[in-house]
């Protein structure tokens, strides 16, 4: 899944979802940068939203070797 937060595109590369005792789940998560290519670890809580991006593929052809 690609997501956008903080004005930039990360891709999730792992989610696990952890409740430590009496106290509200959240989720940690290992998100990579899609214009930087660095990678990053992040908590979110329930309350958190982040907003789920739309990306588009299209075919190209490389035409020009120079």
């Amino acid at each position: 899944m690609i997501i956008m937060y903080e004005g930039d595109l990360y891709r999730v590369a792992a989610v696990k979802h952890l409740t430590p005792g009496n106290k509200r789940g959240f989720m940690q998560t290992k998100l990579k940068n899609l214009r930087t290519g660095l990678g990053a670890e992040n908590k979110f809580r329930s309350e958190d939203r982040v907003e789920r991006a739309t990306l588009e593929t299209r075919s190209m052809q490389y035409l020009y070797g120079e």
